[in-house]
């Protein structure tokens, strides 16, 4: 209840302004809880006059009107508790069943605790980002192969010169020249009595003139020698500049030579060469961490053949996580994972693309044309559960011809559709790792 308490002359003019009051109140939901008469005194001055003339004529003396005292009260208004949306953290009317911002449904997604709103805001922000971060990893794998047919994966071999790895050198530190003496430093403070007396003025004086005089020789001295410091430290360092370019040059020059013989050897077609430059291909292209498995090349210069044994990711390497949530109530995030139907369908598909892919880099940066025609033969290094050791099973083996993988259009192909178009021969299930015999090794 709130209440007000008010007093008012017990008089006709009095009752006319709490009639009044009680008025106005009312019309603010005031109702009188409780009424008071309070008397009135008796007026001083009165019993004072009639003392004088009759002693018992002051009890004849007139009162004041007195007080009536009105307590009025009216229940209290209930302030509305405030709500905030545990999806966007805005406040929202108690009475309101969607977020006007986020037009989510509030039934349990409201709190009058603005601070745990928040706090649910910024949980569900990070369960999203990581959510999103777990398809991005998907859609890169996805896109495997699409993505590479617009990169130009040949390169030239002076892009492989390498910087000359020591520094140049570094002027020496020569230790600085002191500040030049200054004759106010060594003017001397005389007191009032030597100010007084000339010869002790004189003597003072004569004093601070050596002193400054012997400072003045010794920097002199010092400053020959910071000169000659300096001069010799300006020409090692130019003599040490002189033969570091000269052997940078050096360098550098070696690096092109070798660069220039590397790219005739490749022209020429050399074996050793051509590998070499399949290797680097190979290990630049790939640009996920997951996929970073080794290679070996083998080249048949009879027929012109690339015999490629690439190592494949295991499953293990297939990111798992559909999505993140933030579980309230444990106060934890929980990772949903694909199902294991969908991991091996995505592996196997995954599979395919990367021999579709790896396939495609050679022949596109075959710059010498030394490829007629590439082999892949793909391992997988696994844990037998059987046997409890580590095996590396080929599971997958496909042969083609430059002339017939320029035909495909590899931005619109299913890779596993294409392997088999290939004669391409795998485990029935990649994901199993059921070895298959390779249709060539070298």
């Amino acid at each position: 209840m709130e209440y007000i308490t008010q007093k008012f002359e017990n008089t006709p003019a009095g009752l006319k302004q709490k009639d009044e009051y009680t008025r106005q109140l009312a019309a603010q939901g005031y109702r009188i809880t409780s009424e008071q008469l309070e008397q009135g005194h008796t007026k001083g001055s009165e019993q004072c006059c009639w003392a004088l003339i009759c002693l018992p004529g002051i009890f004849l003396a007139a009162r004041t009107p007195g007080f009536i005292v009105v307590t009025y009260g009216r229940e209290a208004a209930i302030a509305p508790v405030p709500l905030y949306c545990t999806s966007c953290g805005v406040a929202v009317p108690s009475n309101a069943s969607t977020c006007g911002r986020c037009g989510v449904d509030l039934l349990g997604k409201s709190t009058p605790d603005q601070k745990a709103a928040l706090f649910l805001v910024e949980q569900e922000r990070i369960a999203t980002a990581k959510t999103i971060e777990a398809q991005k990893s998907i859609q890169k794998l996805d896109r495997l192969l699409v993505d590479s047919l617009a990169v130009n994966y040949r390169f030239d071999w002076k892009s492989r010169i390498k910087a000359y790895p020591v520094a140049r050198p570094k002027s020496r530190d020569v230790e600085p020249l002191p500040a030049t003496p200054l004759w106010s430093d060594f003017e001397p403070k005389l007191s009032l009595f030597e100010k007084m007396v000339p010869r002790l003025r004189k003597k003072k004086h004569e004093g601070a003139q050596r002193a400054f005089l012997n400072a003045e020789t010794i920097w002199k001295k010092t400053r020959a020698g910071y000169d000659g410091e300096k001069a010799a430290a300006a020409a090692e360092y130019l003599k040490a500049c002189t033969e570091w370019d000269e052997r940078q040059n050096s360098y550098e020059a070696a690096q092109s030579s070798e660069a220039d013989t590397k790219q005739q050897l490749y022209l020429s077609k050399d074996v050793a060469t051509i590998i070499e430059y399949c290797e680097v291909v190979c290990k630049g292209s790939i640009d996920i961490e997951s996929l970073a498995k080794t290679h070996s090349l083998s080249y048949l210069p009879e027929s012109r053949a690339l015999i490629v044994q690439c190592d494949l990711p295991a499953i293990g390497s297939v990111p798992r996580v559909q999505q993140v949530r933030y579980a309230e109530r444990r106060k934890t995030f929980d990772i949903v994972n694909f199902p294991d139907t969908w991991l091996r369908d995505f592996y196997d598909q995954l599979i395919y693309r990367i021999t579709m892919r790896t396939m495609y880099i050679l022949f596109q940066s075959d710059a010498a044309d030394a490829l007629d025609s590439i082999v892949f033969n793909g391992n997988v290094r696994a844990l037998d559960r059987a046997t409890g050791h580590e095996v590396n099973p080929c599971i997958l083996s496909v042969q083609a011809s430059k002339a017939v993988f320029r035909e495909l259009n590899l931005s619109q192909v299913d890779p596993r559709a294409c392997f088999n178009r290939l004669k391409g021969i795998s485990s029935a299930n990649i994901a199993d790792l059921e070895p298959v015999v390779p249709i060539r090794q070298a």
